[in-house]
């Protein structure tokens, strides 16, 4: 059984594309190990991102998340089990820079398409 989980958080200082490129590196390796997939989007100082993966693997990085430093004020927007991934070829998507008035379109989208899911029976 999936896990699905989308949050959005703001960043404790500025990050520039160096440091967003080796966040996205180390997530998308230890993604790949831990059967996770994904996309962050960074505008501004605001992230919103989605991940799945098993409930034990998503559970993990959520507690990692919400203990890292670089942001606060993290609130989860969608917490959901599914039977099918959303993104089951990304590691870790990335999207910087869209415009910060077109965020909240961005989530309401994302929430519909995963609602459109079937969600995973239960056992």
């Amino acid at each position: 059984m999936l896990r699905q989980i989308m949050y959005s958080s703001y960043a404790t200082s500025p990050m520039s594309p160096t440091s967003i490129e080796l966040l996205l590196r180390k997530a998308r390796r230890a993604n790949e190990t831990n059967e996770i997939t994904g996309l962050l989007i960074h505008s501004k100082s605001r992230f919103i991102q989605i991940f799945e993966g098993p409930s034990h693997a998503v559970n993990d990085l959520l507690r990692k998340i919400e203990c890292d430093p670089r942001h606060h004020s993290m609130k989860i927007i969608h917490d959901r089990r599914s039977a099918f991934r959303a993104f089951p070829d990304w590691e870790m998507g990335f999207e910087d820079n869209p415009s910060p008035t077109a965020n909240d379109v961005v989530v309401q989208s994302m929430i519909r398409m995963l609602n459109s899911l079937p969600v995973a029976k239960a056992a």
